[in-house]
């Protein structure tokens, strides 16, 4: 995608831009002109044209993962990867029953961003972040696992004792 390729050109402009990016949301300005270099020597008939891109605004739309490249450079991009592995390694090693549910919900998740805009970031974070959302399903999910069989409201080994 056209999108990726502007935000790859974007990223090695600079040293500075590589490794910490430009700043939070700021990559709808300063896209714009690795979009021309990105688009540059097509054909305009194979260059689509959407609605946003007709308006004269001075800012570009993006997928999230060109945004976060651009807004956040080559660190945070390494950090949200190791967030997500951090979020993966703690759902993979707790023992609930629901584990390949909430990888596959973080599986999906992470590709997220490469389909839909930066509006759905937050909901992307509070995903992955320390004790956000999977974390906590992740620990629920351990902690609810019986120990011992049940048969009405006291555990098999607790009846054995009282008998």
């Amino acid at each position: 995608q056209r999108h990726t390729v502007a935000g790859f050109i974007r990223l090695t402009d600079n040293l500075r831009t590589f490794f910490v990016g430009d700043g939070y949301y700021s990559h709808r300005t300063t896209i714009i002109r690795a979009m021309e270099k990105a688009n540059e020597g097509m054909p305009a008939e194979v260059v689509p044209i959407k609605a946003q891109e007709l308006r004269d605004d001075e800012f570009f739309r993006t997928n999230a993962f060109t945004a976060l490249l651009i807004d956040t450079g080559a660190i945070g991009m390494l950090m949200l990867i190791a967030l997500f592995l951090r979020c993966a390694f703690r759902v993979i090693a707790g023992t609930g029953p629901n584990r390949a549910v909430l990888v596959s919900t973080l599986a999906l998740a992470f590709a997220w961003q490469f389909s839909v805009n930066t509006t759905g970031l937050c909901l992307f974070y509070l995903l992955f972040m320390p004790l956000g959302l999977v974390d906590q399903l992740s620990r629920v999910n351990r902690e609810s696992a019986p120990a011992a069989p049940f048969r009405g409201n006291v555990p098999v080994t607790a009846r054995r004792r009282l008998a």
